[in-house]
């Protein structure tokens, strides 16, 4: 597969969404992309405060300055676009405000009426720390715009997230390892990226993050059968759904019938039944009330849910594929439990289990390895007793290293 590079320059970026606009790069589906992006609001150089306006990628300014679009070859409505988010550095500065807008906020807040507050910020990508005004913060970077256009003619705003095709969703768990499902709005996809997040909180809460320049390695294909119509994600933190609506219920709903869906198909169950499994599993979180239309994701972690199968783990000629259930569906590896009558663990039919003995394996949500669509698979988190100490202590793992670890303890 072929890396692509793209730099911010003119003719690499832009601050609408439009189906027309021609393609700044065409790449095919399992390309990557290394794409560096300058701030939201396509600073030149480093603003020292908010009275003094640097110039700008764009004169005037009257959206994100985000890279794209980028075409990817033989997509359709109706499919999906996978943006596998491999990794992300952020700049060496970024800026956050508060006070800025004359809003139902900040008014209730006693903000509005200023003065307006301006942070600048010193970022290491490398200890992942922030500094200014002698505060230290954690940098979890990630971009707050990944987004297609309507299919609708004419330039659009990137400023609200939409249901379809994504844009600025804002939302913080979108971090390196990060999958995101993205349904295809337009032939090529057009896909713009950028808005750079050093560190946020969930809600966005003063309409600002970190906002930051950001180099980012994604990676994107193609989905034809997706699990959900709408956009989805499985992040390091678990499953994700989103709603966006102008009404906070509306989009908790959303989020939450998302969620209901995904899991009716993962654990083949009915919707009631679902329900009652997100009532002591899912999370519901505002992801942001900074753009106009409020965001709301659940969040379904990664070992929130898990279930015992495969009651005998040491088999004689039993195959992994037959007992580990992912997504209604045996686990496609299919790797041998275990060879000579062998089994998982060299005969032993216990797994620990926090510090405890139980038998059986233990399935849990997440991304399977090798999976084409991991939106669709759960992997394994199988803690084995008997096999090394470095899975005895409860290290979760996926289907590859269960496969080593099976043939470590049958050789």
């Amino acid at each position: 597969m072929t890396v692509h590079h793209l730099e911010p320059v003119p003719e690499a970026v832009t601050q609408f969404y439009s189906a027309s606009a021609p393609a700044v790069v065409t790449v095919d589906p399992g390309d990557t992309l290394i794409v560096r992006t300058l701030d939201a609001h396509g600073y030149l150089e480093r603003p020292e405060s908010w009275d003094v306006d640097p110039p700008r990628m764009f004169t005037p300014s009257r959206g994100h300055c985000l890279a794209g679009p980028i075409e990817v070859r033989g997509a359709e409505p109706g499919q999906v676009l996978a943006v596998h988010i491999e990794s992300m550095r952020p700049a060496t500065w970024g800026w956050t405000t508060a006070g800025v807008a004359d809003e139902d906020l900040s008014q209730a807040l006693g903000v509005a009426a200023g003065p307006v507050e301006f942070l600048s910020w010193d970022l290491d990508p490398v200890s992942l720390a922030g500094r200014a005004n002698g505060f230290t913060v954690p940098l979890t970077p990630f971009l707050g715009v990944i987004g297609m256009p309507p299919a609708e003619p004419g330039e659009h705003s990137t400023t609200p997230p939409r249901t379809l095709g994504g844009g600025n969703l804002d939302c913080r768990e979108l971090v390196a390892g990060s999958t995101l499902y993205l349904p295809v709005t337009v032939p090529g996809a057009a896909l713009c990226l950028g808005d750079g997040h050093a560190a946020q909180g969930d809600g966005e809460v003063s309409g600002t993050a970190i906002e930051c320049g950001m180099t980012s390695t994604i990676t994107l294909s193609l989905v034809d059968d997706p699990p959900l119509s709408t956009i989805h994600a499985v992040t390091p933190a678990g499953r994700v759904t989103f709603g966006f609506s102008a009404e906070l219920n509306e989009a908790m709903t959303a989020a939450l019938n998302a969620m209901v869906t995904w899991m009716t198909t993962i654990y083949g169950t009915n919707r009631a039944r679902a329900l009652a499994l997100a009532s002591v599993s899912v999370s519901l979180r505002i992801t942001q009330v900074a753009n106009k239309t409020w965001g709301v994701h659940a969040l379904l972690p990664s070992q929130a849910l898990r279930r015992a199968v495969g009651q005998d783990a040491g088999g004689g000629g039993d195959q992994v594929g037959g007992g580990l259930q992912q997504d209604g569906e045996a686990d496609p590896v299919g790797v041998p439990a275990g060879a000579g009558g062998g089994g998982v663990g060299g005969g032993a039919d216990e797994c620990l289990v926090d510090g405890q003995q139980r038998p059986g394996l233990l399935v849990d949500s997440g991304q399977a390895a090798g999976a084409q669509d991991p939106s669709r698979l759960a992997p394994a988190f199988v803690f084995l007793s008997g096999v090394d100490a470095s899975f005895a202590t409860g290290q979760r793992f996926n289907a590859f290293h269960l496969s080593e670890a099976m043939r470590s303890a049958t050789a």
